[in-house]
Parts: C-alpha cells; sequence; structure tokens
C-alpha cells in the first residue's frame, strides 16, 4: 500500500513549525521520528494532509540533565539516545528498562520518547515510568509555551 499524498514542511524552529500548523489544513500533524504516522497513513488509517517535521530543529534534540532541575528530553531525542544517555542510566534505570523494552532496536532508532508518549497507544513504553516520574511536558503554540503535568485518566 503507497502513502497518500501529503504537504512535507521542514522548519528550521519551534515557532516556524507552530506558524506551519496554524496556517495549514486542520489535519496537519507534527512528525518526529514518524514509526506511527507513517503507519496509520500507509495503512489508511489517517489522513493527515500536511506533515511538519521537527528534524531540522535542533534544540529539539537536547538531553539534559541537571541535579536542581533534573531531566530534559528534547521532542526528538530518540528512545535509544534517551536508554543510552549516561545520566538517564545513572539517575532513571526504570526508563531506560521502559525504553529498552519499546519494539525493535531499529524502531528505537527512529522513534522518539515524546512521539511515544503523544502517540497515547497502548504500546507507549514510556508512558507508565514518566506518570511515575511526574514528568511534565513543555509544549509550545503560535500563543506560546507553557508546561503540563501529565496524569492518567482513569
Amino acid at each position: 500500500m503507497s502513502l497518500p499524498e501529503f504537504e512535507y514542511f521542514e522548519p528550521a524552529s519551534v515557532g516556524e513549525a507552530c506558524a506551519l500548523l496554524a496556517e495549514g489544513p486542520p489535519t496537519g500533524v507534527v512528525y518526529a521520528g514518524g514509526t506511527d504516522i507513517l503507519v496509520l497513513l500507509k495503512e489508511g488509517l489517517a489522513s493527515y494532509r500536511r506533515l511538519v517535521s521537527l528534524r531540522r530543529v535542533a534544540e529539539l534534540g537536547a538531553i539534559t540533565f541537571s541535579e536542581r532541575t533534573g531531566l530534559s528530553i528534547g521532542a526528538m531525542a530518540t528512545v535509544n539516545q534517551v536508554a543510552a544517555h549516561a545520566a538517564v542510566v545513572r539517575h532513571y534505570p526504570g526508563l531506560v528498562d521502559a525504553a529498552l523494552s519499546l519494539a525493535a532496536e531499529q524502531v528505537r532508532n527512529l522513534a522518539t520518547v515524546v512521539g511515544n508518549l503523544c502517540s497515547a497507544v497502548p504500546s507507549a513504553d514510556t508512558a507508565p515510568i514518566l506518570l511515575a516520574l511526574d514528568a511534565r511536558v513543555r509544549v509550545a503554540s503560535p500563543a506560546g509555551e507553557r508546561t503540563i503535568a501529565l496524569l492518567m485518566r482513569g
């Protein structure tokens, strides 16, 4: 099965990505690793008309840690990058275990932790540990940025 037609953009900043999503069709989507989106498109389970890739937004690939503020994982940090990061290995072994339980090595090289969380599928292996760690997500839109605590709804 082939992919349907869509527009593809590679902005260089978060602001540019937000603008592209705001001005485009309501069927636009952010594209990070693409491991879920491409399957949905190929199988006809989604009809995104605009893919806005974060691949060129360099700061979104960062993984940082400080004793004061904790761990920060950029939206483009892959599952394998997070699992291998020295601070994650030392301070968050549960996250390493969850990351390494996600799919196969090849998928983990493309899939992002943030994408795994945002896809909200039952196979979101990193979601339970991020909930247990009281993780927060910083999100951006044309209106600005805000931080949202992860919550489990039951």
